[in-house]
């Protein structure tokens, strides 16, 4: 038998809203998160040389996520 209260558990949504919280924190901390970031825009800059693509989507970079924008105004 489980012996565990169920209303003291977080629901699903508060469970995904800590882990994403946690996860935030824990990729702004990154020592090298800048390095990183430069390493995957020179890999983004050499995949994009040959593109036919017309027209590219990006998106503006927030709490610490990978910034491909200078990599796109070349």
């Amino acid at each position: 038998m489980d012996n565990k209260d169920p209303s003291a558990q977080p629901d699903p949504l508060q469970r995904k809203a800590n882990w994403r919280k946690q996860l935030v924190e824990e990729r702004l901390h990154l020592e090298d998160r800048l390095a990183r970031n430069d390493a995957l825009q020179r890999v983004m800059r050499v995949w994009l040389v040959d593109r036919p693509d017309v027209v590219i989507g990006a998106y503006w970079p927030i709490k610490g996520e990978f910034d491909p924008l200078p990599a796109l105004f070349r």
